[in-house]
């Protein structure tokens, strides 16, 4: 009825999805055959380039005079969210950055800071925005990748600690 209503088409959306659902499998076919190893070479400049659409998008001035006062998207009713790309990029960049330093990963000045200020700028970002269940989303990734690559328990569970205190005050 939705589809029928909006796009005066019954099978609107369903086509839509459809071909949604051709792109995705084209890219993860791609993928497939891709080698990963080359990522390593972009993963900063991507890294660069999300963090500088997300500060684009908090000083953002089309929304002043609006209720909310906030953009989340950099087109005027897009639907392209760059906090998505977001989340993929601090895999990206976290995977290329930890398997870099799993030999310092031990300690909290060369392995434990370093790793929590690449999560944070990207957490931060998003949550100002305000995003808060993306900035949780990516917070939870990097957290978590920093406990698969062998993060120190000991400052982890501090970190975690502090974030639950902090969180809930």
């Amino acid at each position: 009825n939705y589809s029928l209503q909006y796009y005066d088409s019954g099978m609107f959306i369903l086509f839509r999805q459809m071909r949604w659902v051709i792109v995705g499998l084209f890219v993860m076919g791609f993928l497939a055959l891709f080698d990963y190893h080359r990522l390593h070479f972009f993963a900063p400049w991507f890294m660069l380039a999300i963090l500088g659409i997300l500060v684009i998008l908090l000083i953002d001035f089309r929304n002043i005079g609006s209720t909310t006062g906030y953009t989340r998207t950099l087109t005027d009713g897009g639907s392209g969210q760059p906090s998505e790309f977001a989340k993929i990029a601090i895999i990206i960049y976290l995977a290329s950055f930890l398997s870099s330093r799993k030999d310092t990963l031990n300690s909290f000045a060369k392995g434990t800071f370093p790793a929590l200020v690449v999560i944070g700028l990207p957490t931060l970002f998003v949550f100002l925005q305000p995003d808060i269940s993306a900035a949780i989303t990516i917070a939870v990734i990097g957290g978590i990748m920093l406990f698969i690559s062998g993060g120190n328990m000991k400052h982890l569970g501090v970190i975690i600690f502090l974030l639950v205190v902090f969180g809930i005050g």
